[in-house]
């Protein structure tokens, strides 16, 4: 799936506030262009590194660009947190992630007090699904979140508490590069996350992780692809 078009290689140089960015493209121009990921990234943005930014033509934008890659020790890294809903979304259509037939999805569906990224329905059978970017890979292992994250914590539990109607509760985490062989939470960094985590796996959660390759095409767009599963280390 094409996740931006006609792409800008460009120069990382500070990130003024959590959604922006300034960088230097390839003809030597300083830009402020918009980050789409409210996360740390700290490990990833670091001055100096390659990013690639595309063009963003709506009205009323005050920056004319989106960060939306960042290279890591060779690896691509994807830091555009609306990208696994959408990638998920087409996903949905086939079997990749459950093997089955959706008769029918609905995106950005009320829950309680979340809006929870899908609802679905299948073999009489009511599907919620919360969907979460994965950026942070630390010695192989792909860690959630990277920030303290309520909103992850409240979406977590409501899953937990939905089983009790009878929904299949599903949490997918996309991690956006192929380098993680495993995948958990980052228990230093939001510990109240980590424990609703683990209990959504001892309750009935189903628990999906999948690594992506992200790689530029010969016109410039930036692509991903899903590759396997990854387990869990919790």
């Amino acid at each position: 799936m094409i996740i931006a078009r006609d792409v800008i290689e460009s120069t990382f140089l500070e990130r003024p506030n959590r959604f922006l960015t300034v960088v230097k493209l390839k003809n030597g121009n300083v830009v402020e262009s918009f980050l789409p990921d409210p996360g740390r990234l700290k490990e990833l943005l670091i001055p100096g590194v390659k990013v690639w930014v595309s063009r963003a033509n709506k009205k009323g934008r005050k920056t004319k660009f989106d960060t939306v890659a960042v290279e890591y020790q060779g690896t691509i890294v994807c830091i555009d947190t609306r990208v696994p809903n959408k990638f998920v979304g087409e996903l949905l259509r086939g079997d990749f992630i459950f093997e089955t037939n959706f008769e029918k999805i609905k995106p950005e569906f009320s829950y309680k007090k979340s809006r929870l990224d899908f609802y679905a329905e299948a073999r009489e059978k009511k599907y919620l699904m919360e969907v979460k970017s994965v950026t942070l890979v630390e010695d192989g292992v792909a860690k959630f979140p990277d920030a303290p994250t309520i909103r992850g914590t409240r979406h977590v539990n409501e899953l937990i508490y939905s089983l009790n109607e009878k929904y299949v509760a599903s949490l997918i985490f996309v991690i956006q590069r192929d380098d993680a062989k495993l995948f958990g939470p980052k228990e230093d960094t939001d510990p109240d996350f980590a424990a609703a985590l683990k209990k959504a796996k001892e309750k009935g959660v189903i628990i999906k992780v999948f690594k992506n390759k992200i790689r530029l095409d010969g016109e410039n767009n930036l692509l991903i692809e899903p590759l396997q599963k990854v387990g869990l280390n919790f």
